[in-house]
């Protein structure tokens, strides 16, 4: 009895560890990935928040559309939306907006970076978005 519930334990303990290691983990996706869905944008904005170690990422939109989807993260008390496009028309529709809008960003492949909120600072400055370029 004493060691059936040993192996239950010590089995318990490994399936804990492993899934604790594997949370952990840095993203291995490329940052010029095409997502074609929710998880695989999921994928992109954890490796586009990881390098730039931008920390609580959060999906704005869970329900998300097909073309596009949203994420924020911090990076200190500044907060940043990075939104990952499903294709190049989605892409080209948000830089274009982006750009209209004379806001500060960063587009790459297929996402964009833009400053949600500048924290402290209380104004956006371009060297903000330097760890997503």
């Amino acid at each position: 009895m004493v060691d059936r519930f040993g192996r239950f334990g010590a089995t318990v303990c490994l399936a804990l560890l492993l899934s604790s290691v594997q949370g952990c983990r840095s993203s291995n996706v490329p940052l010029d990935t095409l997502p074609h869905d929710r998880g695989k944008a999921g994928d992109l904005a954890n490796a586009i928040a990881s390098n730039a170690s931008c920390e609580n990422l959060e999906e704005l939109d869970p329900a998300g559309t097909q073309g596009s989807w949203d994420f924020t993260c911090q990076r200190g008390d500044v907060t940043f939306d990075i939104s990952i496009f499903g294709g190049d028309d989605a892409r080209q529709a948000e830089v274009r907006q982006l750009a209209a809008s004379g806001g500060l960003y960063v587009a790459k492949s297929y996402y964009a970076v833009t400053v949600a909120f500048p924290g402290a600072a209380g104004k956006t400055t371009p060297t903000l978005l330097d760890p997503f370029g």
